[in-house]
């Protein structure tokens, strides 16, 4: 995207009002996913309303709104290479592990709920 709007990642970071371009290498290199900082300094541009945000986010669809009138250099827009991508998808396999997990930790809990225990003997007593 950034390429294509004819920017590099320090003219970008200048841009969304970023001091250092710090902030857009590490989304670039993968370090970090885009911030809802981020999302609001672009929200604050002159290009919010022409570029895409389900495209930012998942790299579906077009990178344009179909109202833009941007020109662009398309020789970067392949997206399967889209750092931020692969980030997405780490963190969906590591929230269904997660999720399973959680599952399993709740059966067990449950399977635990009958047994009786020393504590639950005591309390039973009083």
């Amino acid at each position: 995207m950034i390429d294509s709007l004819g920017f590099n990642p320090n003219s970008f970071a200048k841009l969304l009002g970023y001091n250092r371009s710090q902030v857009i290498y590490d989304i670039l290199n993968g370090k970090a996913l885009p911030s809802s900082d981020f999302f609001i300094r672009l929200k604050n541009t002159e290009y919010s309303d022409k570029i895409s945000i389900d495209w930012i986010l998942t790299g579906k669809g077009e990178m344009l709104n179909e109202n833009s009138n941007l020109k662009l250099d398309n020789s970067n827009m392949d997206c399967n290479n889209c750092p931020y991508k692969k980030l997405i998808s780490d963190y969906k396999e590591m929230n269904d592990r997660f999720r399973k997990e959680n599952e399993y930790l709740n059966e067990q809990l449950s399977s635990l709920r009958g047994i009786e225990t020393p504590e639950s003997k005591l309390k039973n007593v009083s």
